[in-house]
């Protein structure tokens, strides 16, 4: 078993009363510093905290157990920089690893956290656009691995936040570091339904030619992607 800060294997399995319980201990044993910075914010080898675990794994309510814990006991600043905008040591925050795994009910949990405590520039650019080491935002993970419910959800949300010319250039055109588009995620992973989204998506836009020239006709760097497939990224 890989290492890592009391209580991460127990949100593994699941557990919320055994979280419960360690975090009971940790209030009689720690001081508000250890509970909160080695807790609430500790990080494993991976540089992941118990919220990146709990987003990953699915646990939702060990995902709105820390929440409602780490607003009682952070600050602003620290929920915003440490949870909602975190980041583990591939770059990926909680937001990356609940629309790669299709866990829907908690991108939209996350995403209602984050309305609440980020500004506009904060939730456009850094938490729904946000990319990960390689390039990828939420919106390509969800056309590279499959998932359909996502990729239309997060559509759907990032289209009431930002300009046309802003979807266009960051979701139909944006590339990861290969210059691979949603579009050829979509295509890789043969998964008609996620093609026909993504190209459907584009439609809704009223993209021009150019713009349809470049869905089409662009060219990655011919690198493997990253990742492992449908499978899900890799723990």
């Amino acid at each position: 078993m890989r290492e890592g800060p009391p209580g991460f294997w127990q949100q593994r399995l699941g557990n919320l009363e055994v979280l419960y319980e360690i975090w009971e201990w940790a209030k009689e044993k720690l001081t508000t510093e250890e509970k909160n910075y080695k807790l609430l914010l500790g990080t494993d080898n991976a540089g992941r905290t118990a919220w990146h675990l709990a987003a990953y794994l699915g646990n939702l309510d060990v995902l709105h157990k820390i929440w409602k814990w780490a607003n009682g006991k952070l600050t602003t600043e620290e929920v915003k920089s440490k949870l909602l905008l975190g980041t583990d040591n591939e770059g990926r925050t909680a937001w990356h690893w609940e629309a790669a795994n299709g866990n829907l009910e908690e991108l939209n949990q996350t995403r209602h956290c984050a309305e609440k405590k980020l500004t506009r520039v904060e939730m456009n650019n850094n938490f729904l656009l946000g990319t990960d080491n390689e390039g990828i935002t939420a919106w390509h993970w969800a056309a590279y691995l499959g998932n359909l419910v996502v990729l239309h959800n997060i559509f759907e949300w990032v289209k009431k936040k930002l300009t046309r010319k802003e979807v266009k250039s960051i979701l139909l055109l944006g590339t990861d570091k290969e210059g691979r588009t949603a579009w050829h995620w979509a295509a890789a992973n043969g998964i008609l339904e996620i093609s026909h989204k993504t190209w459907d998506c584009g439609e809704e836009k009223q993209t021009t030619d150019e713009v349809i020239s470049k869905l089409l006709l662009g060219t990655d760097s011919g690198e493997e992607p990253p990742g492992t497939g449908q499978q899900g990224m890799a723990i």
